[in-house]
């Protein structure tokens, strides 16, 4: 089987069309893999700072409960249990 010269020209073209349209389609991988990774570092810097808040409120809470008498301290779920039921 030979090839025409119009058969190679036609194909050339297509293979330049195709790295064009492949290069003008790209998503610039660069910007979308920086801007990943510091949306990662800010989510990581939320979840730390979050996680030093709740730390803080349950100390806070802890001592909260310490300065309580025992009356005026909030009954826990295990004390509401009405164990004479079948």
């Amino acid at each position: 089987m030979s090839f025409t010269p119009e058969f190679w020209l036609i194909l050339g073209l297509t293979l330049v069309l195709g790295w064009v349209l492949g290069l003008m389609s790209r998503s610039g991988g660069g910007r979308w893999k920086r801007e990943l990774a510091a949306e990662r570092e800010a989510h990581a810097t939320y979840r730390r700072d979050a996680e030093a808040r709740i730390g803080e409120l349950e100390r806070e809470n802890a001592r909260y409960r310490a300065d309580l008498p025992p009356r005026d301290r909030p009954a826990s779920a295990i004390d509401n249990l009405d164990l004479r039921r079948p």
